[in-house]
């Protein structure tokens, strides 16, 4: 919760963006799943079970996934750029739903989490309504529990890296996957090359057909080490990455953002 609202400090409500990524589209969509089940269950007086999956969400789909690959946008894009508002807006209505979830169960906590987000907030968190209820996109869930399964492959093959001591951390990796499974190549195909990168965390993906690497049940992953320059402001590799006066390299988008800002 103090991720989200420190990442929230500079974000305006009423900028909130309708056009989001996939990667968005998965976690708003797992956001409503979740407050549709721990509606369900508190109704019912089933308490433990709606927060055992409260928090299995917050710490498996919000941590360990979507605020784990968030971190690259919100650090490194520029301020104002649609990519940066694109995730603040994902953040700010999982705050939202979080905050009227929890509320029952945490009111002290809640009430201060409440005074922590941006735009004009009910001094009283007690006066808020539960989020609402609507039916999910099934097959949108679908696609996310499959581009899960295929990170969990890439994580893996990082993971065989970094014991031989090819890499010593995921975005020195250069990854190359061999989707075996049909469907999961149909969803894979949605993502660009660096939509794919920042997804698995890494500063570059190649998609191909080779078949060494570590062998798994969707895919066959294989992870080397960068061959570009390592980039000082986002810690990426890029082979066209920017030298700079004093020798260091900067990747494009951190040069295009720097010369923004100035």
């Amino acid at each position: 919760l103090k991720f989200i609202s420190w990442n929230l400090s500079d974000f305006d409500p009423s900028n909130k963006v309708n056009e989001f990524s996939k990667v968005d589209e998965y976690i708003l969509e797992k956001n409503q799943e979740i407050i549709n089940v721990v509606k369900e269950k508190f109704s019912s007086y089933d308490f433990a079970s709606g927060m055992s999956a409260l928090l299995t969400y917050m710490s498996s789909d919000l941590s360990s996934f979507y605020l784990d690959i968030a971190k690259d946008t919100l650090y490194c894009e520029s301020k104002a750029s649609l990519r940066r508002r694109q995730v603040q807006t994902v953040l700010f209505e999982v705050a939202e739903s979080l905050l009227r979830i929890l509320n029952p169960v945490l009111p002290f906590t809640m009430d201060e989490f409440n005074k922590n987000l941006p735009g004009e907030r009910n001094k009283n968190v007690q006066y808020l309504s539960l989020p609402e209820s609507r039916k999910v996109n099934e097959s949108l869930l679908e696609e996310y529990e499959k581009m899960l399964s295929l990170r969990g492959e890439v994580l893996k093959a990082l993971e065989e890296s970094r014991g031989k001591q090819i890499i010593r951390s995921s975005q020195q990796a250069h990854v190359f996957i061999n989707v075996k499974d049909s469907s999961l190549q149909e969803i894979v195909k949605k993502f660009s090359k660096d939509e794919l990168a920042k997804l698995f965390v890494v500063s570059e993906v190649t998609l191909c057909n080779d078949e060494d690497g570590l062998q798994l049940d969707l895919s066959n992953v294989k992870a080397i080490h960068h061959e570009g320059h390592f980039c000082e402001r986002c810690w990426n590799y890029e082979s066209d990455a920017v030298v700079q006066e004093d020798g260091t390299y900067l990747c494009k988008r951190c040069q295009d953002v720097i010369k923004e800002n100035k």
